[in-house]
């Protein structure tokens, strides 16, 4: 029986976010806002690894371990 993991809600919801600020065009002259923006980027980016090992340990070895280079060569 397949057991389906369920995302954690900080894996969603912190790159909606950084779109959402990028988009709305507040980071122009605001260095605290800006720096919160880089946090949220780095953050997003932990999330994006994180959704490639799911993907990857789902997948098995020889491909996921391609996956994983790859999305982190894309990065």
């Amino acid at each position: 029986m397949n057991k389906i993991r369920k995302l954690y809600p900080w894996t969603t919801s912190i790159p909606i976010l950084v779109c959402i600020l990028y988009a709305s065009g507040l980071l122009d002259n605001n260095f605290i806002l800006q720096m919160v923006a880089g946090i949220l980027l780095l953050l997003s980016v932990m999330s994006a690894v994180h959704h490639s090992e799911l993907i990857a340990h789902r997948v098995g070895e020889p491909y996921g371990t391609i996956i994983l280079a790859v999305s982190v060569t894309i990065i």
